[in-house]
């Protein structure tokens, strides 16, 4: 589904190759502050027609609109636009478009963890997001954005487990964990599973040492009970 239809004539396009040409780092300024004055148009449209469409319900027959108020919110790979959010009178109204006191776009979030889990630091990301993500965010921005991705991970560690696996792969390692500024080393038990067209995927991801009984015998009991068969 597509939101934004642009339209651009010969004369036009003409100019901005040309553009190019004379200055390639400021043409591409240009093009990118165009894409996003289109974008904030196309959520202000957007925002209006949402609250058009919760003022024609029954339930609000006595409301109406009251203004707009205007909100800085960051969109990934666009950087920050400037938004108007309709306000209605009896103060009922919440966007799913942009919902109450969100000023980022969760996808934002997402990278910052995934960026934090890979080894940057809370404040290195800091540092440094403004030239990764377009937005500039607090290193306790970073933390509380771990949840989001945490709690994905969990969900796929976990997931039922389908197919035909022909092969386990299984052994211990050790994780970096960082916890209240310190980093330690987790251990971990792994299995990497081999389906029936040789592609390789991660089944299991626990707490525990390699050279212990009961915690290998944990895990496997968890992947039957996820569906692995042994047979």
């Amino acid at each position: 589904m597509g939101f934004l239809k642009v339209e651009i004539n010969i004369p036009e396009l003409k100019g901005v190759i040309d553009s190019f040409k004379g200055n390639r780092l400021q043409a591409l300024e240009s093009l990118h502050q165009d894409f996003k004055d289109s974008v904030t148009n196309t959520f202000n449209q957007l925002l209006s027609t949402e609250m058009t469409l919760f003022l024609g319900q029954k339930d609000q027959k006595d409301n109406k609109r009251n203004g707009y108020e205007v909100k800085d919110y960051t969109l990934k790979g666009l950087g920050t636009l400037r938004i108007k959010v309709p306000i209605d009178r009896k103060r009922r109204f919440n966007s799913s478009i942009v919902p109450k006191g969100e000023r980022l776009d969760p996808r934002i979030k997402e990278d910052l963890a995934a960026l934090h889990l890979a080894g940057l630091s809370t404040r290195t990301l800091a540092l440094m997001s403004k030239r990764i993500l377009g937005v500039e965010v607090s290193h306790q921005t970073v933390s509380r954005s771990l949840p989001l991705l945490a709690n994905q991970a969990q969900q796929w560690l976990s997931r039922p487990i389908e197919g035909d696996w022909w092969a386990l792969i299984v052994d211990g390692t050790n994780f970096k964990v960082t916890r209240r500024g310190s980093t330690e080393k987790e251990p971990m038990l792994v299995v990497l599973g081999i389906d029936s067209n040789n592609r390789r995927s991660i089944l299991a991801v626990e707490p525990g040492y390699r050279d212990s009984a009961d915690a290998w015998k944990s895990v496997f009991k968890s992947l039957k009970q996820r569906g692995l068969d042994f047979r």
